[in-house]
């Protein structure tokens, strides 16, 4: 016995439309005796922007031995940067629109991670790297952990660098 096209076609779209009415009832019910506010923000996170920057905002004076990350593969390809570092005195992040340069205030190495604590204009921060493959001599290629705080509130980003000279 073959089925009927077009009963088939209107089973279909009647399971089709339920769901859409069972997900839009659901997705607008407010609840009923509920007396806390709904928030989607969460009060311990950080709101700010992280952006990219290009080398040449870098003043020559921090140029050499360095580490350079950013968001993402394709980003890290075009050498946009998120984080600059100079591997002695300073980190930099573009934080609201804004170059902000950070005093590093000690940098660490615990099991196979480096550490490196800054800070500056009302933030501190860690960059907490890994070398993920050695590309040639001393530079490597890590993932990294980005965290700044501010006022009791943090944030975190994924990292991916190249450090070297």
């Amino acid at each position: 016995m073959r089925p009927n096209p077009e009963t088939s076609f209107s089973s279909v779209k009647s399971l089709v439309t339920a769901v859409l009415l069972l997900w839009a009832s659901c997705s607008y019910a407010q609840p009923i005796l509920s007396t806390k506010k709904l928030s989607f923000a969460d009060a311990s996170k950080l709101n700010i922007t992280l952006g990219y920057f290009s080398q040449k905002e870098i003043p020559d004076s921090l140029r050499g031995c360095s580490a350079s990350y950013a968001f993402d593969t394709l980003s890290f390809r075009l050498q946009k940067m998120a984080l600059y570092s100079n591997t002695g005195s300073t980190l930099i992040l573009k934080i609201n629109r804004q170059l902000i340069f950070f005093h590093i205030d000690r940098h660490t190495l615990q099991n196979k991670k480096e550490i490196t604590e800054f800070s500056g204009h009302g933030y501190s921060g860690k960059l907490i790297s890994q070398e993920i493959k050695k590309v040639e001599g001393t530079v490597k290629i890590c993932g990294a952990s980005l965290e700044i705080q501010r006022d009791g509130k943090k944030m975190v980003a994924n990292l991916l660098g190249y450090v070297g000279c």
